[in-house]
């Protein structure tokens, strides 16, 4: 059995799989007909991270936007007293982009 680790937007411990074998948190994507739901998945529960808080915080920041300003999130990190390097692997897990723009640096969601 895998282990899977809550949902990072709503902390969710439910998951489903689709038929092509992707995994979509049942409380952000719920499964909208019967037969898309091939199995149904339990989180296990873990301690919440730093690490976990920080890829949290960044998509919190982010919302639904698709490019967010580094300066403006490192910031607040700064002010919810995360660690640059913790921000720095958070973002990475979260395979975010960082791009370099006229007026700064900028992280983009990677296209789905």
């Amino acid at each position: 059995m895998e282990q899977i680790t809550p949902c990072l937007k709503c902390n969710g411990l439910v998951f489903w799989r689709d038929r092509s074998n992707a995994i979509h948190c049942s409380t952000c994507k719920p499964a909208r007909a019967a037969w898309l739901i091939r199995e149904r998945l339990r989180a296990t529960t873990e301690a919440n991270s730093r690490l976990r808080s920080a890829q949290q915080f960044i998509l919190l920041a982010l919302g639904n936007r698709e490019r967010i300003a580094a300066r403006t999130v490192v910031d607040a990190a700064e002010r919810a007293t995360i660690a640059p390097a913790t921000l720095t692997r958070a973002r990475e897990q979260l395979k975010l982009r960082s791009v370099r723009t006229r007026t700064g640096w900028v992280w983009v969601r990677p296209p789905h």
